[in-house]
This record gives C-alpha cells, structure tokens and sequence, in this order.
C-alpha cells in the first residue's frame, strides 16, 4: 500500500493509524466528489479505517454531491469519520448535512483537527 496520493481531486495520507483524507478544490462537484471516493476506495485498498476528512479549502458543494456523498456506498471502508471545518458558515451547513442525512457510521464535524484526531482515537 502506498503511504500516500494526491491528484487534483484529493489527497490522502495515513496519521497515527488514521486515514486522511483533503478535498483539492474549492467547489465539489459530482464528479470531483466521485472520484475523490473511488480514489479513496483504491486507496484503502478494501480495509476499513477511521477517517479525517479535511474540507477547509471547500468553498462551496453542488447539490448532487451532496446527495452522492450521502449514499452508503461512500461509506464503505470507514468505521468513523470526523470532519474538519474552517469557519462557521461549514461548520453550520455540515451539521445540518449530518443532521438531516442518515449516517451508517459515526461521524462528528469539528473546527480542529486535534479536537477530531483525539475523538477518532477515542
């Protein structure tokens, strides 16, 4: 397995047993969403781990990725997933994403990425 990968999409990395994961651009489409899971799913090459995904560089997400990010399929391979914000305004429209979508992992939003490392390894 390679210790890390980075494309125009996303990248990731392992930290501490902790699979990372950092949107590239600032608007997620369909398709950057897509295929920032597929490369994560190659990636984790079919193990299951915790996961850090970093969105404080997203401006912005197209409702179709919204939706697609929300399938269980994008689950796959994560036992727990924290997400890391940058501001109010994410972190506002990440909790009521959590809230009103259906989760088939825990998953907590939080402004630092020390706060989320600590509850992963909880």
């Amino acid at each position: 397995m390679s210790s890390s990968y980075k494309d125009e999409n996303v990248e990731l990395f392992f930290k501490d047993a902790i699979l990372f994961g950092i949107y590239q651009p600032p608007v997620v489409t369909l398709d950057v969403a897509q295929k920032a899971v597929k490369q994560r799913l190659t990636f984790s090459e079919g193990k299951t781990y915790r996961v850090l995904i970093d969105i404080r560089r997203i401006k912005s997400v197209t409702a179709e990725a919204r939706k697609f990010l929300a399938e269980p399929y994008c689950f796959d391979g994560i036992s727990i997933a924290a997400i890391v914000v940058n501001n109010i305004f994410q972190e506002t429209i990440g909790n009521i994403y959590i809230y009103l979508s259906k989760h088939p992992v825990p998953l907590k939003l939080f402004r630092s990425e020390k706060d989320a490392m600590n509850w992963l390894k909880e």
